[in-house]
Parts: structure tokens; C-alpha cells; sequence
């Protein structure tokens, strides 16, 4: 559904600009495409499309969207550019703050597990780590500018189990079989998670993922 709105929102905005600059440059009516503040306004239509698009950082999007907007009211409405620069900084830390808040209401975890509660710890520190396993309990991930990959899909799981990661300016993937469900909870700042596993039903086991990213991505596929 997400991905039709977004096609839907390109093809629509395509179509606009071509009538607008047909009627431009045939001087139907007068105007420089190419105003004082017009790269601000492509940034900010571009924060929208990531707001739309699956799999985008929303924390980005808005980021994007809010600081383009105080940009190019400065040129549109030649506020003095000291005030709207001195915003831009309090802005974020709202943005971020209403972030973590949302992200935290949204938990739906019965249980929240510690490092000392992970039978198996693996991290990446300016690295990369890739693991296969073919027995798994509750394990910890943590990467610090490196990534991450685990591949879980020979594991024969029978249990619930939990997943704690840790990302910070950088990656982490995990693998799973198709006979397992999945929930994905956690805090983004300026990152993001991803789950791409399909929901199979109630009588399987479920992994729980526990994910902090800052500047970093999780995905579980």
C-alpha cells in the first residue's frame, strides 16, 4: 500500500512540474523555476517521499523535512538567518526527543532480556562479523562503526528466543527460517529497523528482537 502512494506521489508531482515548467517557458505565466530557496524545497519533497517509503528511516525523513522547511522560509520570507539557524539545533533535539518517547510507548515485549541473560555475545568495533549458526538461545549483537551479519535459517528452534542489539554508526542483519515470527521493538535515533518476516501463526516459536540503533540500521529477513 505504501509502495502505490509513493508511486502514486512521484507521478503526480512529475506531472505537475511538467505542466508548470510547459507554462513557464511558453510565458503563460512568469516565473524563475529556479528561485532563491528552490533547492530547500526538492530537500523537503524528497523528506516526504522517504516519509512514504518503505524501509526509510522516518526519524530522517522528518529531520530532513523540518530543517529544509526553516531553510527555505529564511529565503522565502527573508527571516534574519541567525534566528532560523539558531533553531535549527533546539528543533532536532525535540525531533529526537518525541523519537525515543514514541518508539518507547510502542514496546510490545512481555520481556526484556540483559547481556548476562545472552548465552552467546558477538560485536564488531570498526569490523565485521559473520556468523552461521546451527544452535541458537537468547544472543547479544553489538557494532561500533563495523557490521553484523547472522544467519540463523539451519537453526531448528523449538522455543521462544531473544535477540539484544546494539548498533551505533553501523549495520547489523540476521537470517531466519521461514517457520518462526518475529517482533522487532526498540529505539531508533536517526536509524532504523526492519522486519521482512512474514507472520506464520501463533503455533510457532517467535523471536524477539530488542534493537538500539544511532545513526545505524537493523534488519531481520
Amino acid at each position: 500500500m505504501k509502495k502505490n502512494i509513493t508511486a502514486i506521489m512521484l507521478g503526480v508531482v512529475l506531472i505537475l512540474v511538467g505542466i508548470f515548467i510547459a507554462l513557464t517557458v511558453t510565458d503563460v505565466i512568469k516565473f524563475n523555476v529556479f528561485f532563491d530557496g528552490w533547492f530547500y524545497l526538492l530537500l523537503v519533497i524528497l523528506g516526504f517521499f522517504m516519509l512514504f517509503s518503505k524501509g526509510k528511516s522516518k526519524m530522517i525523513a522528518v529531520c530532513l523535512i523540518s530543517i529544509s522547511s526553516l531553510l527555505l522560509a529564511e529565503k522565502i520570507f527573508k527571516i534574519e538567518s541567525n534566528i532560523l539557524q539558531a533553531l535549527i539545533l533546539p528543533v532536532l533535539i525535540i525531533i529526537l526527543g518525541m523519537n525515543i518517547l514514541i518508539q518507547s510507548s510502542k514496546t510490545k515485549m512481555t520481556k526484556h532480556i540483559k547481556s548476562s541473560d545472552c548465552e552467546k555475545s558477538y560485536s564488531a568495533v570498526f569490523s565485521s562479523v559473520d556468523e552461521t549458526l546451527a544452535v541458537i538461545g537468547n544472543v547479544e549483537l553489538k557494532a561500533i562503526f563495523g557490521a553484523i551479519k547472522l544467519d540463523l535459517r539451519d537453526c531448528v528452534i523449538t522455543s521462544d528466543i531473544y535477540i539484544k542489539s546494539t548498533a551505533i554508526f553501523a549495520g547489523i542483519e540476521v537470517s531466519v527460517s521461514r517457520d518462526v515470527n518475529v517482533v522487532v521493538e526498540g529505539i531508533n535515533v536517526l536509524g532504523g529497523f526492519e522486519n521482512r518476516v512474514k507472520e506464520v501463526g501463533k503455533e510457532v516459536p517467535t523471536i524477539y528482537c530488542n534493537s538500539t540503533n544511532v545513526f545505524s540500521g537493523f534488519k531481520i529477513r
